[in-house]
């Protein structure tokens, strides 16, 4: 199967997680960290929706509603790791997943991008993209490679 052929929320989350290739759409435009932590949001709200699958009503408001809570609850998961989502990133990243599950799935949303020419805002996107420790973290490291090199001497 090609990246771009993710015919299910099933299949985008096995590639995903096997750290493989995934073909998207870019919502960000300010930036690959801006945009990877709307994708890792969507991603990790369609995970949500697939272990516990939300119903759907004939009421869109209660339908979002619904959508919003789920996806805030799964958000204070990981949030923090991310840097803290924007509220525009937040809104970009629970469309995009809305668009995965409910709206015809992520083949779907790449087709219907192409139909409208919007061919520019199809991207790649994986879990493996380079990773920036948190400031925190760089700074742990800095410590120990200063006592480290304070040791040699």
């Amino acid at each position: 199967m090609f990246p771009h052929e993710i015919n299910t929320v099933d299949e985008l989350l096995k590639q995903w997680d096997a750290g493989e290739t995934i073909w998207t759409i870019n919502l960000g435009g300010l930036g690959p960290g801006y945009d990877q932590a709307i994708q890792v949001s969507a991603i990790e709200f369609a995970r949500a929706n697939q272990k516990d699958p939300m119903p759907r009503t004939d009421d869109p408001k209660v339908d979002y509603e619904a959508w919003d809570k789920r996806c805030t609850e799964t958000l204070h998961a990981f949030d923090e790791k991310l840097g803290g989502l924007s509220g525009a990133m937040f809104g970009a990243a629970k469309w995009l997943s809305w668009q995965w599950c409910h709206n015809g799935g992520p083949k779907h949303l790449i087709d219907r991008a192409k139909e409208q020419g919007k061919d520019d805002q199809i991207m790649q996107c994986s879990n493996i993209w380079p990773k920036v420790p948190s400031p925190q973290e760089a700074l742990d490291a800095g410590v120990a490679a200063g006592k480290a090199s304070l040791a040699k001497e």
